[in-house]
């Protein structure tokens, strides 16, 4: 069964379509990348699939259930298996890194133990062990984003949504983010991530998704893509 799934989905804001009879589906383990420029539909694609926003027409599941039918526990649930990492980091800067991971899970209900244990495991993966007390002022661009990955993945989601992580990295920035996604995916996780860095596309090596005007214009296996 997939673990996402869009059938002839399109969402208006306004009069204007963000993403038109759009339908693909993704299985568990899976690497995806959407491809598109600025007003593609990207970020619309994911917002539907965190039920942010609600179809105009169409059908988007997450296990086989209508996310618009979800009920508020069960979109709970469906958001709670569900990390995203943004562009812009979203650290929290009056908090270390530790307390910036731990605030996560926290607010999902993890008791104390979990999170001493949780924490440092998630720190070595992304290698900011030795970065635990370090506020965010204090880190790299390429260091914050490793938090809120390692943020977005404390919680052991099912699914990854990935925002153009690297659009404000440096080429070796960039290219450590990309390692560290792959070697999540690697661990059973399933990834989608939304780019218009063709250097990245390239690195990646796995299907792509092309979204031009807010439709599916190529899904490639393979790894190409038509911008």
């Amino acid at each position: 069964m997939s673990i996402v799934s869009f059938e002839e989905a399109t969402k208006y804001y306004g009069d204007n379509v963000a993403v038109q009879d759009v339908s693909f589906e993704i299985d568990g383990g899976d690497f995806v990348t959407l491809v598109g420029h600025s007003g593609s539909g990207k970020s619309t694609l994911f917002k539907l699939i965190l039920g942010e926003e609600d179809v105009y027409s169409g059908v988007v599941r997450r296990g086989g259930v209508d996310i618009a039918g979800m009920t508020k526990k069960e979109l709970l649930e469906h958001r709670r298996k569900t990390g995203v990492i943004f562009q812009n980091f979203r650290l929290l800067p009056r908090k270390t890194v530790y307390e910036n991971i731990s605030f996560a899970m926290e607010a999902l209900g993890y008791d104390e133990k979990q999170i001493e244990n949780d924490v440092p495991y998630v720190l070595d993966l992304v290698d900011l062990r030795h970065k635990v007390w370090s506020f965010s002022q204090e880190l790299s661009g390429g260091e914050q984003q490793r938090v809120a990955i390692a943020r977005a993945i404390v919680n052991q989601p099912e699914l990854l949504l990935a925002d153009e992580p690297t659009g404000n990295l440096d080429p070796v920035n960039a290219h450590e983010v990309i390692n560290i996604l792959k070697q999540i995916n690697k661990l059973g996780t399933t990834v989608i991530l939304a780019t218009h860095d063709q250097a990245v596309v390239k690195k990646i090596k796995k299907r792509v998704i092309t979204l031009v005007n807010g439709e599916v214009a190529l899904d490639d296996p393979k790894g190409k893509y038509i911008l």
